[in-house]
């Protein structure tokens, strides 16, 4: 499909990316900012669900058991792929991707055959729920639920391995510590890295630059991840809590995670306005983004690619679970982000890419 802007819409957009950069190269600090970014909406959209379940249903629901084994399914399927391994080495080898290190500011400290230790000195996901309002102890609890249910699932389909997780390391000095055993040596005490750390770290072509591609092929995953877990949660909580309305209930999760977006929002708002303010580089390059009107009466962006739905789709969503996903669950998200604006109406006409079509943003003064 064929876009074409007004002159005027043009001018203004260009003026626009020229400021923030949409294309090009990308330095290294702008590949991190970015990843953490959609990392931290994930962990926003975890803390929303773990905050919502324990205020709606008190007696009903164990919100924080429910949240580790979301993450640790989510885990699980993040690792279903993965040929059993023999040795905890081999396993990060498998489990490590460039994005990930660069993300969570990643260190291995130990790298062998009997034990592969990794330190984690960056938490996006507790960045998320700072940003919707977590409080410090609600933060520590979630680096250890989310956390170790995620890797308690990494290791799932894995019967050679182990997974311990240093909650305290958190307290002493804010690292967290994920430590892969083999489960015949649970307490082994060889702590070199002999099997080659830098060797494998030097394969992965860190820089000091990316190019477009390397940026989309590195976010595209991260910002799938939330769609996923949303999708995980719902078809959880269908088998665990069949008495719950769950599809308005993460209607509400994701509508409340969008409102959140907010918080810095000009408190007027045109069509053009609202759409840059929820636009973002890393947006526009994952979601095959193009804004096809960009003025203060109409604004427009076309989507040909939902990373959300392609996570779903691939983690076995029928394609009448992957409508109701999008139209009835995570489009809560994007009418979240017009709650300051009641004067303003979102639309999406045609069909989304969950649909087999592309998706087409579209806001406008309400009637």
């Amino acid at each position: 499909m064929e876009h074409v802007l007004a002159a005027d819409d043009k001018n203004r957009l260009e003026k626009w990316f020229s400021e923030i950069g949409v294309s090009g190269i990308f330095s290294g600090d702008d590949v991190r900012r970015m990843l953490q970014g959609n990392i931290a909406d994930s962990g926003s959209m975890v803390y929303v669900i773990w905050k919502m379940l324990k205020e709606r249903f008190p007696e009903k629901v164990d919100a924080t058991a429910f949240l580790h084994d979301l993450c640790f399914e989510f885990g699980k399927l993040h690792s279903k792929n993965f040929p059993v391994v023999q040795t905890p080495s081999n396993f990060l080898k498998k489990l490590l991707s460039k994005a990930d290190i660069i993300a969570w500011d990643m260190k291995i400290t130990t790298f062998n055959d009997e034990k592969a230790v990794l330190a984690l000195h960056a938490f996006p996901y507790c960045m998320g729920a700072e940003r919707s309002g977590a409080s410090e102890d609600e933060k520590r609890y979630l680096k250890k639920e989310v956390l170790l249910g995620i890797a308690d699932g990494l290791v799932a389909n894995n019967p050679n391995l182990k997974v311990l997780g240093d909650i305290e390391g958190i307290d002493q000095n804010g690292v967290f510590t994920i430590t892969f055993l083999l489960k015949d040596k649970p307490q082994s005490t060889k702590n070199d890295t002999s099997i080659g750390v830098e060797a494998f770290l030097g394969s992965m072509g860190f820089n000091e630059a990316y190019s477009e591609k390397e940026v989309t092929l590195m976010l595209r995953d991260k910002v799938g991840d939330r769609g996923l877990l949303v999708y995980l949660c719902w078809k959880m909580m269908q088998k665990q809590f069949p008495w719950m309305d769950s599809i308005t209930f993460l209607y509400d999760a994701c509508y409340s995670f969008g409102k959140g977006q907010t918080i810095k929002f000009s408190k007027e708002g045109t069509p053009d306005v609202w759409l840059r303010q929820i636009s973002s580089r890393a947006g526009l390059l994952v979601w095959q983004q193009t804004i096809t009107s960009f003025n203060n009466q109409k604004a427009v962006k076309n989507f040909k690619y939902c990373p959300h739905i392609e996570a779903a789709r691939n983690a076995g969503a029928a394609s009448s679970e992957l409508r109701t996903l999008c139209r009835d669950i995570l489009m809560g998200a994007d009418y979240g982000t017009m709650d300051p604006y009641p004067y303003l109406e979102l639309s999406f006409p045609g069909k989304t890419c969950a649909e087999g079509g592309e998706c087409d943003m579209t806001c406008v003064y309400r009637e």
